[in-house]
């Protein structure tokens, strides 16, 4: 998933995912949420923490993008 830049900060991040996260709670055999999301996307990473999503694992090197590596950071939430 992604927004667009010029919807970032305005809570359409936070609405999804919310969303998501409700859905799966009341869907009795889903136990468990996960995402991947890049290293250098901290605002992203703040949301799904704030969300209560931990840190699992990191990918190293996964993407490649204008000619740099990024990591990729696992994070879950148990529903």
């Amino acid at each position: 998933m992604t927004v667009l830049p010029q919807y970032r900060n305005l809570g359409v991040g936070r609405a999804l995912i919310d969303s998501l996260i409700s859905w799966a709670r009341n869907n009795e055999t889903i136990e468990k949420v996960c995402l991947e999301v890049m290293e250098d996307n901290h605002g992203a990473i703040h949301l799904y923490k704030s969300l209560d999503f931990v840190i699992e694992g990191r990918k190293t090197r996964a993407v490649k993008m204008d000619g740099r590596y990024q990591d990729l950071i696992q994070m879950a939430l148990f529903v």
